[in-house]
């Protein structure tokens, strides 16, 4: 072997070669180290989520298919590993471990809309909060326009929708002689109001002949579509037949159509009424006494009406854009007024007509008072007429003290949103027009809680029911939401004061549903309806017994007859 010949050492023995080598293996390493460091972390953050699933939600797969969550687009914790966030693409929902954090959540919220409940199958230790589209960043403007249009709603307008719905509720009834008032019939009565009142322009003070078909299938047609959206809210599914896997996004499409043809009609009386103003305007320069008649004026007599109205007030002398708003902000504000506004109504008239029924005294008085108004109300002329001004609704006024005593007991005690048909119990303030009705005492009924969520009070399969120290036995037991002492323990005081109470749900305005109650009465009695209850209530065996004074006044309740005045 010649010495001067260089043995084979092999591929990439050269140092230079080698260095290349190197460099190539170990940016290759470095790639792949990056890599897989992404995953391990993007991994450890899945799995920090990935026990609220595996621990809370057995079945997840049930919660994407026919639940109303539908794409689901990602999921984030927020406060803490009990909150749960998951966005659908058009919807937010947040599922809380316990109670008391949905106040901590509401506060860190901008845009919460209403409660709802998850499904069965997922539901052990989570409830959960059911956020809706924001629509745009105006969002807030416009909820910002129609609360202000609610709380400037003209008292009249609030006259003749009760006025209306009463009339048309009685002409849709095939027997005139009487009514039998049923969980549903008081439903029922309470959307022909509240449809008369947010959708129904008619002409002030005028009467109505005849029900037109075409308004009735409108109010048949929202009453099966809050109905079903009643059912989602509640059960997570809509229980149909015929659409047994219906989501929300649906039955805000059925709203959409059925509320955009009265919300294109209103916009176009608005505008023609505001050209007639402008053109009158311009007469009035040029010299002319241009006065416009009654029946050009733009009187606002239904709610959309009065927000067009206010929306061209605000926009003329503040200077307000409104230029983001659509047909679907409107028409989804309406539905989410109409639903709740509905059953805190409908609650409403139902506790506070089970009491008239139940007391022929307190009707009389009511009748009385009534009539003593139309002939000597120091706010208006005296007429055969139950109209009343703006200021008998004053509470300080000294009009009708005893109709708003009932008014103001009915609604301190029916919560306004979530959970529906949920009563809670407070006491009387006694200060209505110097008037004192038992300060201090129960008001009327007293029904427990919460009636359609048993859950909450009982406990589930899977779940302990929640628990209270007895004092004679000093042992736990369960929560009994029928025992006026459970009912005032300290387990429960954060839920039934804070909870429900200042639950901070999109609901109507109480004054809203105040007036449309007290000029509901005011309607019915005083036209001398009477009411007649078909049996006797059930009553606690020993009245001075703290423990009986909180009864289930409602889960028995015979239907409610509606008798006409004798002619």
């Amino acid at each position: 072997m010649d010495p001067y010949e260089v043995p084979y050492q092999g591929f990439f023995y050269d140092s230079q070669s080698s260095d290349i080598v190197a460099k190539v293996i170990f940016n290759i390493f470095i790639f792949v180290s990056i890599v897989f460091s992404i995953s391990w972390v993007l991994s450890r953050r899945r799995s920090s989520s990935s026990p609220i699933f595996d621990e809370h939600f057995p079945d997840v797969s049930m919660l994407l298919k026919g639940r109303g969550v539908r794409l689901l687009a990602g999921y984030r914790t927020g406060v803490s590993d009990e909150v749960l966030y998951v966005h659908t693409g058009s919807q937010y929902i947040c599922m809380v471990k316990k109670w008391y954090l949905m106040e901590q959540v509401r506060q860190n919220t901008t845009h919460l809309r209403i409660f709802t409940r998850a499904p069965e199958n997922v539901r052990r230790d989570w409830r959960g909060l059911a956020f809706m589209d924001p629509f745009t960043s105006g969002y807030s403007e416009f909820r910002t326009l129609f609360d202000l249009s609610l709380l400037n709603f003209p008292i009249f307008a609030h006259l003749d929708g009760a006025r209306f719905g009463l009339q048309y509720f009685d002409n849709s009834m095939e027997i005139p002689q009487s009514i039998q008032l049923d969980a549903l019939k008081f439903s029922q009565l309470a959307l022909h109001i509240l449809f008369a009142t947010v959708l129904l322009r008619t002409e002030h003070g005028k009467p109505i002949d005849h029900v037109s078909e075409e308004i009735g299938k409108v109010i048949l047609n929202l009453d099966g579509l809050l109905h079903s959206l009643l059912q989602i809210h509640v059960d997570g599914r809509r229980w149909s037949d015929l659409e047994p896997d219906a989501s929300a996004t649906d039955i805000l499409k059925t709203a959409d159509a059925l509320f955009n043809p009265l919300i294109l009609l209103e916009i176009e009386r608005a505008t023609a009424a505001k050209m007639e103003e402008q053109s009158g305007h311009e007469e009035e320069i040029d010299g002319w006494s241009f006065v416009p008649s009654p029946q050009s004026a733009w009187i606002t007599t239904s709610l959309l009406s009065h927000l067009l109205s206010y929306k061209s007030l605000l926009e003329e002398e503040e200077g307000t854009d409104f230029s983001f708003l659509t047909l679907r902000h409107i028409s989804h504000s309406l539905l989410e007024l109409l639903l709740f506004g509905k059953h805190t109504l409908a609650v409403c008239l139902h506790t506070c007509l089970s009491v008239m029924a139940e007391r022929p005294d307190w009707q009389a008085r009511l009748r009385k008072e009534v009539a003593a108004h139309i002939v000597g109300c120091q706010y208006g002329e005296g007429s055969t007429d139950t109209q009343i001004t703006d200021e008998c609704f004053e509470v300080e006024a000294a009009c009708l003290p005893w109709a708003k005593a009932l008014c103001m007991e009915t609604l301190r005690f029916t919560v306004a949103g979530w959970p529906f048909n949920a009563l809670f119990e407070a006491t009387r303030d006694g200060q209505v027009s110097n008037h004192n009705y038992n300060a201090g005492d129960l008001i009327l009924l007293n029904e427990p809680l919460v009636f359609h969520d048993p859950v909450v009070w009982f406990g589930a399969a899977d779940r302990p029911a929640a628990e209270v120290y007895d004092s004679v036995s000093s042992r736990k037991r369960p929560f009994n939401p029928f025992n006026f002492e459970d009912l005032h323990s300290p387990a429960t005081a954060y839920l039934v004061s804070n909870l429900l109470l200042n639950s901070g749900i999109c609901h109507p305005p109480r004054a809203f549903i105040y007036r449309l109650l007290l000029v509901t009465l005011v309607e019915l009695f005083g036209r001398g309806w009477k009411l007649e209850v078909g049996g006797l209530l059930p009553r606690p065996g020993n009245t001075k017994d703290s423990t009986c004074r909180f009864h289930a006044l409602g889960c028995s309740l015979h239907p409610l007859t509606l008798l006409p005045p004798r002619s």
